[in-house]
């Protein structure tokens, strides 16, 4: 099984402007395979893409609007972005000027085969 989230894990670098790619465990937060990319502090990129993402699921979820999908965090050097299935979440750290609509579909698609 983890063989298979490396792949997974490993076709989300490849898009062009993915700093590092990690799948997480969406209530611990710990990583469960692939990093936050050279220069990053992995397990602090996991808890905060976790956390960030159970939480907005909860308040989408009390606003009436139904389960969050997709979560974006735009910060001064780059973003942070999270997609989940099930207890696993998908992270990606990525540079600013990364094309946001391409790396969306290829998270969601990815989010699939979890």
């Amino acid at each position: 099984m983890t063989s298979e989230y490396e792949a997974i894990v490993a076709g989300l670098q490849r898009h062009q402007g993915v700093l590092g790619a990690m799948l997480v465990g969406v209530d611990d937060g710990m990583v469960i395979a692939g990093d936050a990319g050279p220069g990053r502090d992995s397990d602090t990129a996991a808890a905060l893409a976790a956390s960030l993402y159970r939480r907005t699921r909860a308040a989408a979820s009390d606003a009436g609007l139904g389960d969050a999908r997709f979560v974006r965090l735009e910060a001064d050097r780059g973003h942070l972005c999270a997609t989940g299935r099930g207890d696993l979440v998908l992270v990606t750290v990525a540079a600013s000027g990364i094309n946001l609509g391409k790396l969306r579909l290829g998270m969601l698609s990815a989010a699939e085969s979890l």
